[in-house]
């Protein structure tokens, strides 16, 4: 490198840095072309989250699905009930849908979500279970 490059461009961006601030010229095009969705459901969407009491994706999944518009959400602690802890001791968070019916309510066990699922994410995830 010359003296005369030297202090032109060279400087190298922190790690830490999101990438939009290193300068590369992505900061206008980011987001540019995420779809937006309605976070809001036709019917108010009844769930319950099984969820036991230091774990931290339990914890993660009730703070997303709390944001969700029209959303009813029950969280049980599996340490309360001895028939609930026998069936999620290992599997938490276990998340179901709620539908009722004239003959009652029945619950529908809904797919584990990624813990790096985004609200959106969640949200279209939880659109097929939607009582319509």
């Amino acid at each position: 490198m010359t003296s005369s490059q030297k202090g032109r461009g060279t400087s190298i961006p922190h790690p830490l840095v999101p990438f939009w601030e290193k300068g590369l010229g992505m900061r206008a095009n980011y987001r540019k072309n995420v779809p937006t969705i309605d976070l809001r459901f036709k019917v108010k969407m009844q769930l319950i989250l099984y969820s036991k009491p230091g774990c931290h994706l339990c914890e993660g999944l009730q703070e997303k699905l709390e944001q969700v518009a029209g959303l009813e959400l029950e969280v049980r602690n599996i340490i309360q009930r001895d028939d609930w802890f026998r069936a999620y001791e290992y599997e938490v968070p276990v998340l179901f849908v709620v539908h009722s019916s004239p003959s009652g309510q029945r619950e529908v066990p809904l797919p584990r979500p990624s813990p790096r699922s985004t609200i959106a994410q969640l949200t279209q995830l939880l659109q097929p279970y939607n009582d319509c």
